[in-house]
């Protein structure tokens, strides 16, 4: 265990390691590695943090871009269960990193990017399913919106398994 580390646009989610334990993701500095920890909230005045896992991606993993992490609410219960950070902006990318230290391959919707975790909503899980909706770069011909479903399988690890409505 060691100290709770600092990033520019980090994102937090629930743990299913235990109660008192939250995800940390962030990109340290302004581009390729990505790292993840399991922070310890147990203690409050002495937080710890465990690292998880890193991924080196310099083309995909941008310390600039926000980010938000959903944990699988239907799984959440399983410690094996996946956390998804998805990165905004023009590097819409997303990955799961699991429990036991494996990072997927990161993935897109193609031509699409997500704006902002502001505008990017947790639904309802189904299945290992999370189902979100987003605004989007893009102008739907079906629906004359830049808002989208986006579903997401929590066990996607080396490929996207998401579609989008």
């Amino acid at each position: 265990m060691s100290s709770v580390p600092s990033f520019e646009n980090a994102c937090i989610a629930p743990a299913a390691t235990s109660p008192s334990d939250i995800w940390l993701v962030g990109v340290i500095g302004s581009a390729g590695r990505l790292e993840a920890y399991i922070v310890s909230l147990a203690n409050l005045n002495t937080p710890t943090a465990r690292f998880i896992a890193g991924d080196v991606a310099v083309d995909t993993w941008t310390g600039l871009a926000e980010r938000g992490c959903y944990p699988f609410t239907n799984t959440m219960n399983d410690p094996n269960s996946p956390v998804l950070m998805q990165q905004f902006g023009i590097l819409s990318y997303a990955t799961h990193v699991f429990p036991n230290g494996t990072i997927a391959n990161p993935a897109y919707f193609t031509n699409t990017t997500f704006v902002s975790p502001k505008m990017f909503s947790l639904s309802p899980a189904v299945d290992g399913i999370n189902w979100f909706n987003a605004l989007t770069n893009k102008m739907s011909l079906k629906t004359n919106s830049r808002w989208t479903g986006v579903r997401i399988r929590s066990d996607w690890t080396t490929a996207s398994r998401g579609s989008r409505e």
